[in-house]
């Protein structure tokens, strides 16, 4: 497997680069992460599959 890497961004990082009229704050954070190892990769994107599994059981209409 190449080795590679993985950017990861927030929904706020996300709204910040495609809205025009919100004012800039700078450079959005971003995590660039080593893919080839998974371990680093899962402990970054538990916080953010948690919280997503979290919004789904708290959504009535699923």
């Amino acid at each position: 497997m190449r080795a590679g890497r993985l950017d990861l961004t927030t929904d706020a990082d996300v709204h910040s680069m495609t809205d025009p009229n919100r004012p800039s704050e700078g450079r959005p954070a971003m995590q660039q992460l080593n893919i080839t190892d998974p371990l680093v990769v899962d402990e970054a994107l538990a916080p953010n599959l948690e919280a997503l599994e979290l919004a789904v059981r708290d959504h009535r209409s699923i």
